[in-house]
């Protein structure tokens, strides 16, 4: 019986306890969530200042604003820029610093809406797709996809070349700008201009856009510059031969009558010879 009853006074003791550490543990997590919710605070997130003025993305409430470096938000180009002709394209931005209580952000992708490639396609046209790597000249990889819509419909040959003037002339144009400047372009539209009149003397376009145009993670490496480069001398060579093959067959063209005029007069002279 003193048993028993040493037993049941032990239990009890135990569960006392047990009670006491879950309610200290209860008060201390109610103690720290309070806390932080005291320290938290509220975030503006802002676009880039060199083309949209500070525009606000969004705000946040965040306790660690370090927390949220790296992360990523979506905007409308229409919104931001507040031309509704320019709805049809997405852009993505990432948080990069802190400056007091704003986050600052880096455009690091540009999209070209599928809605809007629909609407562009229509019956008695063509289309040049095209995918590739390039680095800007700061050393950044770059994923490009141009598209080209053709005023009327036109040989696989003239697409062909439409696609290789448009990667060389966007490689080398990238090669000699920034990252920042590449983005900036491309939402102001300068570089589709540009690049139109560059391809548009092989065949005339309708459109001239970019679907993709975004910042990769993987980093530049020395083997990747190597074949890069050695694509590009690939590249100027075929093309250069490709041009003196067509300046030869030019000047062929054009001494041929040259050449049978040339026989004619030795001809004549032979004859007076033979005459005298």
């Amino acid at each position: 019986m003193a048993k028993e009853q040493a037993k049941d006074q032990k239990d009890s003791k135990d569960q006392a306890h047990e009670q006491k550490e879950a309610k200290e543990s209860k008060d201390s997590r109610e103690a720290k969530r309070d806390l932080k919710a005291r320290k938290q605070k509220w975030f503006q997130i802002v676009a880039p200042a060199a083309f949209f003025q500070s525009t606000a993305l969004g705000e946040t409430v965040v306790a660690e604003p370090s927390a949220l470096l790296g992360k990523t938000v979506k905007a409308n180009l229409g919104f931001l820029s507040n031309d509704p002709k320019k709805q049809n394209v997405e852009l993505t931005f990432r948080i990069v610093s802190v400056d007091g209580e704003k986050f600052l952000t880096q455009v690091t992708r540009y999209d070209l809406l599928p809605s809007s490639i629909k609407r562009s396609i229509r019956r008695g046209r063509a289309r040049v797709d095209d995918s590739f790597i390039a680095y800007t000249s700061d050393g950044v990889r770059v994923r490009i996809k141009p598209l080209l819509i053709t005023k009327t419909l036109t040989k696989h040959k003239v697409l062909t070349l439409l696609r290789k003037a448009t990667r060389s002339f966007v490689r080398k144009h990238v090669k000699t700008i920034t990252f920042e400047q590449l983005f900036e372009q491309v939402i102001v539209g300068n570089f589709r201009n540009q690049l139109k009149d560059a391809v548009n003397p092989i065949y005339p376009l309708k459109q001239v856009d970019f679907k993709v145009v975004v910042e990769e993670k993987k980093k530049l490496k020395s083997e990747e510059q190597k074949e890069h480069e050695a694509e590009e001398r690939e590249s100027s060579a075929a093309q250069k031969k490709q041009e003196e093959e067509l300046d030869a067959d030019v000047e062929e063209e054009a001494g041929s009558p040259h050449d049978s005029e040339d026989f004619e007069v030795e001809e004549q002279e032979q004859t007076e010879e033979v005459q005298a």
